[in-house]
C-alpha cells in the first residue's frame, strides 16, 4: 500500500508490543501520577528485565479536559543504582511505531546507562497500546497487481479504516505528542530529561526542543528526520545516493568489482527493460515457503533495493542480489524484503503514520521554502508523489502553529548521529538542522545506514556525551572502524580482504 511503501523512519527490532500488556484494566489509572506495576510477562519470561508499566490518562483534546479520555501506555526500568541523574526518554520511528517496542533492544543496547538513568519508553498516541489507529493490511495479497492499482486498493482499505474511528485524527500530529511527553515528564516527577530518538523520533525531540527548552538536559538524533524532509519528496534522491554508494564501494573491491563488473549501468539497463516489459513470476516467501504471484517492473523492484538499503547486514547481499536479478532470479531481492516487511508492518499503525505524513510533511510547502537538492542521477524508480498527495485528501488533520515547519533552534547540547549510507536520513540532513543548534556535535558513521547508535563503540560514545560535563570533548575517533561493508561475491559470503581475486562472477546458482 501507499502507505506501507513510504515506510522508512524504522529500527531494525523484532515487535513484541502485541503481547506485552494485554490487560491495561489491572494498572492504576491517576490523573496526576502515573502507578506503577508489572509488567506483563511473555511466555513466562519478562519482555523486559526489570521493567514496570503504567499508564496515564488525559484528554484527546488538551483544550477539552472534560471530553474523550484516552491512556498512554509508559514502560519504565528503573535505574540500577540510586540517581539524582535525569532519565532517558527513548522514542521510536516509524511514524507510527511504539516506543515501547524497541525497550527490549535499548535496554540490551545501552545497558551501562542504566546503572544511573532511568529509561522511559512512551507509546506516542495513537500507536502501540496508546488509543492506536492501526489498520491492518497484508502487502504480500496484492503482489500480483501493478504497484499504482496496489495503492489504490489500499487507499480504499485505508479510508475504510479512517472511518471506523471515532479518533480526532487532528490531535494525532507530533506537537500533541510532545505535550503528552511533557505530561508524563510532570507525572514522573522528574525534574530535567535527556531524550533519545531514532527517525521520526528525531523529529519529535525537535519540537519537544522548541516546546519545552528549560526540560530537556541533552538529546541524541539518530538520523534525523525534520520536517523540511517532506517524505516522499526526498525519498528517491536520499535512496539513490545511498545506493550509488554501494555501487562505488563494490567497485572498490577487487572482487566485487570482477564478479559483478559494469553493475551499476546493468542495474540501469535491467530498470529501463522492467519499465517496458513487466512480469509476473512465481516467487516463494522464505520463511512460509508459500509461493504467490509477483508483479515485477522498475518500481517494484527499486522497492526492494531500497527497502534492503536501510539495514546494513542486508546491504551486504545487495550487489549479488541485483547480479542474479540482471540473469532474471529475482528470489533474493524478494526474499531480503519479504523478511523485513515480516518484522515491521506488525508494529505500525497504518492510520498514525499517514496522518503525521499528510498533516506535517504534506503541508511543509505551505509554511516554508521547499529544500531543493541538487540534480543527480536517479538509480531507483516510484510511483509518482501525485499519487501519495492526492490520498492526503482523505486527511483533514492540519499543524495550526505555523511556527511548527521553522528551523529549529536550541541552546541544548545535542549530538546528531548519520549513517553515510543511509537511504532515508542521510547527513545532509542532520547538517540542515545543525544550523540551529550551536551546542551540537554531527558524527558520521561511513559503514553506517538507518540507525547507527548500536555500532562499534557508539554506545559508549552516547553514554560520554550523556555523562561529560562537557559534551564536545567527546574523541569519535574509534567509530572511524564502522566501514562500509566487504560485499558477498557468491553464497558462500564476502570475497577475500587481500586484493586478490580468483576472477569469478556469480552465476546465479
Amino acid at each position: 500500500m501507499v502507505v506501507a511503501a513510504l515506510v522508512f523512519w524504522l529500527i531494525n527490532t523484532t515487535s513484541f508490543a502485541q503481547t506485552m500488556v494485554t490487560d491495561l484494566s489491572t494498572t492504576g489509572i491517576d490523573k496526576q501520577n502515573v502507578i506503577f506495576t508489572d509488567c506483563p510477562r511473555l511466555n513466562d519470561k519478562p519482555s523486559v528485565y526489570g521493567a514496570e508499566c503504567g499508564t496515564l490518562q488525559l484528554a484527546e483534546n488538551p483544550h477539552q479536559t472534560a471530553g474523550k479520555q484516552i491512556v498512554l501506555n509508559i514502560m519504565r526500568v528503573p535505574a540500577i543504582e540510586d540517581s539524582q541523574l535525569p532519565p532517558i526518554f527513548f522514542l521510536a520511528g516509524g511514524p507510527g511505531q511504539a516506543s515501547t517496542d524497541i525497550a527490549s533492544v535499548i535496554r540490551q543496547q545501552f545497558s551501562s546507562l542504566l546503572k544511573n538513568h532511568d529509561f522511559v519508553f512512551v507509546d506516542q498516541r495513537g500507536t502501540g497500546f496508546s488509543n492506536p489507529l492501526n489498520c491492518d493490511s497484508d502487502p504480500f495479497k496484492t503482489a500480483s497487481l501493478p504497484p499504482l492499482e496496489a495503492a489504490l486498493l489500499a487507499n480504499e482499505k485505508l479510508q475504510q479504516c479512517i472511518d471506523g474511528y471515532d479518533s480526532d485524527l487532528s490531535f494525532y500530529t507530533t506537537p500533541y505528542a510532545v505535550k503528552d511527553l511533557e505530561r508524563v515528564r510532570l507525572a514522573l516527577g522528574y525534574q530535567s530529561i535527556n531524550m533519545w530518538g531514532a527517525s521520526y523520533g528525531t523529529r519529535v525531540i525537535l519540537e519537544y526542543l522548541r516546546q519545552y527548552p528549560n526540560a530537556i538536559n541533552r538529546a541524541v538524533l539518530d538520523g534525523v528526520a525534520p520536517v523540511a524532509i517532506e517524505l516522499p519528496t526526498h525519498v528517491i534522491a536520499d535512496s539513490s545516493r545511498s545506493l550509488a554508494k554501494v555501487f562505488e564501494h563494490c567497485r572498490q573491491q577487487p572482487q566485487c568489482r570482477t564478479n559483478f563488473a559494469d553493475l551499476q549501468s546493468r542495474w540501469m539497463t535491467l530498470l529501463t527493460t522492467l519499465k517496458k516489459q513487466p512480469q509476473r513470476i512465481e516467487l516463494k516467501h522464505p520463511r512460509t515457503e508459500k509461493s504467490r504471484q509477483v508483479y515485477i517492473d522498475d518500481v517494484v523492484i527499486s522497492s526492494w533495493v531500497r527497502f534492503s538499503l536501510y539495514v546494513r547486514d542486508l546491504t551486504a547481499i545487495i550487489p549479488l542480489a541485483i547480479n542474479r536479478a540482471i540473469n532474471a532470479d529475482f528470489s533474493m531481492l524478494y526474499s531480503m524484503q519479504a523478511l523485513g516487511l515480516d518484522s515491521v508492518n506488525p508494529g505500525i499503525s497504518e492510520v498514525m503514520q499517514f496522518n503525521i505524513l499528510c498533516a506535517e510533511d504534506n503541508q511543509y510547502r505551505h509554511h516554508q521554502r521547499a529544500f531543493e537538492q541538487k540534480a543527480h542521477f536517479s538509480l531507483l524508480s516510484a510511483v509518482d508523489n501525485g499519487v501519495f498527495n492526492r490520498s492526503c485528501k482523505m486527511i483533514s488533520s492540519r499543524i495550526a502553529d505555523r511556527a511548527y515547519f521553522d528551523p529549529p533552534q536550541s541552546e541544548v547540547p545535542v549530538l546528531l548521529l548519520s549513517g553515510d549510507i543511509d537511504p532515508a536520513t542521510p547527513p545532509h540532513w542532520a547538517e540542515r538542522v545543525k544550523e540551529g543548534l550551536p551546542q551540537s556535535q554531527h558524527i558520521i558513521v561511513a559503514g553506517g545506514h538507518h540507525n547507527v547508535s548500536g555500532l562499534g563503540c557508539m554506545p559508549k560514545l552516547i553514554q560520554q556525551f550523556y555523562s561529560l560535563k562537557n559534551a564536545t570533548l567527546i574523541d569519535t575517533n574509534c567509530i572511524k572502524n564502522v566501514m562500509p561493508n566487504h560485499y558477498f561475491i557468491d553464497s558462500a559470503g564476502p570475497g577475500l580482504l587481500s586484493p586478490a581475486t580468483d576472477g569469478r562472477r556469480d552465476s546465479g546458482d
